[in-house]
């Protein structure tokens, strides 16, 4: 993570490959052809973003061969290091406004919801609260500018999504 606690690409691959694995040991080839899935539905088609091996988590330690498979193909299986890394990369902010890799890093947070704690659970929605509010504010300062054109009629919807989106938030937190 670089100095702003956000996710690099790299880390967003890493994230997207620890989580699918929380669920469970899974062959090399289906985890490469989910996270593929994944990033390239949420981003669309990015080399930048798929460049990085999966190959990597097992060097790293994150990941391990499933002790007792003998038949093909190998599965993998998250190492108790790579937990700890899965829930770190999970703490990470989002930058503001949101990029294609902060989408990509919301989109995760909500994918693996689930395999947080409560008290994890309730600091994402901090981080998340903080985002919409962010991206609120800087529209509306925006919208104060311009004049009454498309832009402005533009600039309320995308407004109203991210309330809507701020609300269905704090329908988590019940």
């Amino acid at each position: 993570m670089n100095t702003g606690n956000i996710l690099s690409s790299n880390e967003a691959i890493r994230l997207t490959g620890l989580g699918l694995l929380m669920a469970g040991p899974m062959p090399y080839e289906d985890l490469a052809s989910k996270v593929r899935f994944i990033v390239s539905r949420v981003v669309g088609p990015s080399l930048d973003l798929l460049g990085s091996s999966l190959e990597i988590m097992r060097l790293e330690g994150l990941v391990a061969r499933k002790t007792g498979t003998t038949t093909p193909p190998e599965q993998l299986a998250l190492t108790d290091h790579g937990r700890h890394a899965f829930h770190k990369l999970m703490e990470a902010d989002l930058k503001v406004p949101l990029d294609d890799v902060a989408r990509l890093v919301l989109s995760l947070k909500l994918m693996f919801w689930e395999y947080l704690d409560t008290t994890e659970k309730l600091d994402q929605l901090d981080i998340l609260h903080a985002v919409f509010e962010n991206e609120i504010a800087r529209l509306e300062d925006l919208k104060k500018d311009v004049q009454a054109t498309v832009l402005s009629n533009w600039l309320t919807l995308e407004i109203t999504q991210l309330r809507v989106r701020k609300d269905w938030l704090l329908d988590l937190e019940k």
